[in-house]
């Protein structure tokens, strides 16, 4: 009877060390799962973490929107329409590619506009502030006409127009036209040829971009 109940001991104790085994077992392998689920949720913390992380790279981010204060390379897109625009660089007025055409002597250094049709456009041009611009041409005894017409947007400023000769004295013209934004002035069957300079001022405090026609015949070349 004793032996029976050593026996049933051995029995509870062999079943109890077994359950405890398979608890301890699946507490290994289950206890992967749970890790993995709690590395999952560390992860998911890690997760979280990254995601808060992330979304501290996303503010980060957020820091690169700030560089996308970048945009404040956007700024550079300020800078970068005063640079397209070639009119005004940090409250500087941006010279076009003629200059320094500010004197006659400096216009003179250059050779003279003329053309075989009778005319020539220049384009892209600015007038700064309080500048003169003069352009040097040359027409040949008996065409047609000299001179030139000037043309801008009139809500940009104000621009001036006179033909003058190498000492800056006017040359008498006998057409004198004027519209908001053009102004044309020609002598018209010159008897002689002619030097003479186109000379544009800007008598206001901001930069005017403005196109010139210059009338200058020759009949060869």
């Amino acid at each position: 009877m004793h032996r029976g109940r050593r026996l049933r001991a051995w029995a509870v104790a062999c079943a109890t060390l077994a359950l405890a085994t398979a608890i301890a077992g699946c507490g290994d392998d289950g206890g992967t799962g749970p890790l993995d689920a709690g590395g999952g949720a560390d992860s998911g913390s890690a997760g979280g973490d990254g995601g808060s992380g992330d979304a501290g790279a996303s503010t980060d981010s957020g820091a690169a929107t700030d560089a996308g204060a970048g945009s404040d390379a956007g700024l550079g897109a300020d800078a970068g329409p005063r640079d397209a625009g070639a009119t005004t660089d940090g409250g500087m007025c941006t010279d076009d590619s003629r200059e320094d055409n500010d004197t006659i002597a400096v216009a003179m250094a250059g050779s003279p506009i003329y053309s075989l049709s009778g005319s020539t456009t220049l384009d892209s041009l600015v007038a700064c502030p309080g500048d003169d611009d003069y352009y040097y041409g040359y027409s040949d005894c008996c065409s047609d006409a000299f001179g030139a017409e000037l043309r801008w947007a009139p809500a940009d400023g104000a621009l001036e127009l006179s033909i003058v000769d190498s000492a800056g004295t006017p040359i008498a013209v006998n057409v004198d036209e004027t519209a908001p934004g053009n102004r044309r002035l020609l002598q018209t069957a010159p008897t002689m040829s002619t030097y003479f300079f186109a000379r544009v001022h800007n008598p206001g405090s901001t930069p005017v971009a403005y196109t010139l026609v210059v009338y200058a015949f020759v009949f060869g070349p």
